[in-house]
């Protein structure tokens, strides 16, 4: 196994997105580092998020939000 993963892979293991993952990263609740300007998760990183008891939401404002029908303008 590799010593950093990329975004995609991170949350390929967390079985999220790969929007909420950088989210997570911009927030610093799940350590990384830019290396020439990509994102990088060390495995021990992840594997310390995990052992966390309550594992951090990400923030509403983070989130996008879902457009419906409803919250269309229907001009």
């Amino acid at each position: 196994m590799p010593l950093v993963l990329t975004p995609e892979q991170t949350a390929e293991h967390l079985q999220m997105s790969r929007n909420a993952v950088y989210a997570l990263l911009r927030q610093g609740k799940l350590p990384g580092k830019k290396i020439g300007g990509i994102w990088r998760v060390p495995i021990v990183a992840l594997e310390e998020f995990l052992r966390q008891p309550d594992v951090p939401a990400m923030k509403a404002s983070a989130r996008r939000p879902k457009t419906t029908r409803s919250s269309r303008s229907l001009k």
